[in-house]
């Protein structure tokens, strides 16, 4: 992987193009419903190239924070990261379930102090920001990763127990109908990513290796594209027996496209002038993750359009994110502004 600015400029590039893919999967919801046709597979293929999206900005988060112990203490990286992260995850999570509740979109009964906080911390009102638990658990977790950051062959056990514990295991137990009662004994089903994508950065895959990983990686979005295409047709319902972000096919595949986005040289095909603002359109896809939802469903009211719409799974995408990244901008420029997107 490239150094210095060019190393901060991939990272920057993947942030960007990661928001954009999580935009394309929520504007592909048709997919989580059969409907015999062009348009279901059409969101189906749409949520597998995308699907690696979600564990990018995880790996991302791995390589660009696990040694913050070069740079400042743990306190310091605690207090930034439950800045950044807790304060507009729970701002934003109490401005949507009011929002919900008076457009009555949503419902609470009773409507106590104890199911207003369930409906928060649990993210029942707004199911998409289940990410941010996700997120804030494995910052919790990097304090310990950090120490061991110049051990990469504990980090690599690490991340192989993470691996055959959640990523082979359910596949083996669905396949062979057997079920092992076995606790997972050290990480959580996201962790695998943040400790991949610090070892993947810091040492990257030799070009064997790499050619080894870009054919896992493909043969993984296609054993997810085709088995689910195969079994939701067969079944009549959208198969999902094989979806998850850390099951084996999935980490193949954000594996290799966090590898092989981060050997472009961006430096040489990006004008200067994006290069210059990529730092800062990057620091917004937090709070665009926030917000994007909420444009989403005025974007439906306002023009009519519905998930069968092909515009709508396609052409729109873009479309929420320049909208949502235009409006996190406007807030960031409120003084305190900032506190509330994160980024």
């Amino acid at each position: 992987m490239k150094q210095g600015k060019e190393r901060n400029l991939s990272s920057d590039v993947l942030n960007i193009l990661a928001c954009i893919g999580v935009i394309g999967l929520h504007h592909n919801g048709l997919v989580h419903t059969y409907h015999p046709g062009a348009g279901w597979v059409q969101s189906l293929m749409i949520e597998c190239l995308f699907y690696c999206s979600v564990p990018v900005f995880m790996m991302l988060s791995g390589a660009n924070l696990l040694a913050y112990r070069d740079r400042y203490d743990t306190k310091t990286f605690l207090k930034k990261r439950l800045v950044r992260v807790l304060i507009p995850w729970l701002f934003w999570a109490a401005v949507f379930l009011a929002w919900r509740l008076l457009i009555g979109d949503y419902r609470l009964d009773p409507l106590t102090w104890r199911t207003v906080a369930d409906a928060i911390l649990n993210s029942r009102s707004t199911s998409v920001y289940w990410f941010f638990t996700s997120l804030l658990m494995c910052y919790l977790a990097m304090p310990v990763l950090s120490a061991l950051r110049n051990n990469r062959r504990i980090l690599w056990y690490l991340a192989g127990i993470n691996f055959l514990y959640f990523s082979c295991k359910p596949a083996i137990e669905y396949f062979l109908n057997l079920r092992w009662e076995a606790d997972a004994p050290m990480g959580s089903s996201l962790l695998i990513f943040v400790i991949l994508g610090y070892l993947l950065t810091t040492k990257p895959p030799e070009k064997r290796n790499r050619t080894i990983l870009y054919l896992l990686g493909a043969a993984g979005v296609l054993l997810r594209f085709f088995y689910t295409w195969y079994f939701s047709a067969k079944n009549g319902v959208t198969d999902t027996s094989i979806k998850g972000y850390p099951l084996f096919h999935s980490v193949f595949y954000a594996c290799a496209v966090f590898v092989f986005m981060n050997r472009i040289p961006w430096d040489r095909l990006l004008p200067q002038r994006l290069k210059d603002r990529l730092p800062a359109i990057s620091a917004c896809s937090f709070g665009v993750f926030l917000i994007h939802k909420t444009v989403m469903y005025y974007e439906k009211l306002l023009l009519g359009l519905g998930d069968g719409s092909w515009a709508w799974r396609l052409l729109f995408i873009p479309v929420t994110y320049a909208v949502s990244l235009g409006i996190v901008m406007l807030i960031r420029k409120i003084p305190g502004g900032k506190y509330l997107v994160g980024g």
